[in-house]
């Protein structure tokens, strides 16, 4: 046990760390963009009426404010992702097998590798999990004895990977389009699909095929603005 295995455990601690602030500022940006949709304008309806003039109907004051402070909080949210993302090379780095040669780090943005335990112990979070941690859309419908019940996904739950379709640097929409591709070329073929479900991570394998109903899922999906 020497000084590597030191610096290992704080790299360690200092994921966690930054992984628990994004999740606080997930969660801040989650409360904000509903609350804006609530109010019925959104991130960016307009706050004047016909006639140019401030709108009466809605707290104008407060709209600003979410509206501004969720700037920052995805500029924040961006920076930590970042910072993450070379702590886990630092990790990757000082965690090598027994012939001396670093396991090649994986970007943010590609598919999750497998497991291995020469980079990862089991108590620490995985690349995968800190990379790919964030829901892009939101199962919103269900319909009974499609692919999608059957697979056991509810309403409510929050899509937060599908196959290899994870949200990285790409925005909901364009995440949703990457969906509807693994969908079209999978019919037949078991997914994993994991979500978010009143916080719990669920993971389900879903299979696209043809059944009683519309489509190759059973169920609609609508991106998180």
């Amino acid at each position: 046990m020497g000084a590597p295995d030191d610096e290992t455990m704080a790299l360690k601690v200092q994921l966690k760390d930054l992984l628990l602030k994004r999740e606080n500022i997930e969660g801040d940006i989650a409360l904000r963009a509903e609350r804006l949709e609530v109010s019925g304008v959104g991130r960016t309806g307009s706050l004047v009426d016909k006639e140019g003039f401030p709108r009466a109907d809605v707290d104008i004051a407060s709209i600003r404010t979410d509206r501004r402070r969720l700037t920052e909080l995805t500029n924040d949210h961006k920076a930590l992702t970042k910072a993450m993302d070379q702590l886990l090379q630092q990790l990757h780095a000082t965690q090598k097998p027994q012939n001396g040669h670093a396991q090649p780090h994986t970007p943010s943005s590609s598919r999750p590798a497998q497991r291995s335990e020469a980079i990862v112990e089991p108590a620490a979070p995985s690349a995968s999990q800190l990379a790919h941690s964030r829901p892009f859309a939101k199962i919103d419908e269900v319909s009974e004895h499609s692919p999608a019940s059957t697979a056991g996904l509810q309403v409510g739950d929050l899509l937060v990977g599908i196959g290899d379709v994870f949200l990285a640097d790409s925005s909901p929409q364009e995440a949703m389009a990457q969906v509807a591709s693994t969908v079209r070329r999978s019919r037949d073929t078991e997914l994993v699909v994991l979500v978010l479900r009143r916080g719990l991570e669920v993971t389900v394998q879903l299979k696209p095929s043809m059944w009683a109903g519309a489509g190759l899922l059973g169920c609609h999906i609508v991106p998180l603005h």
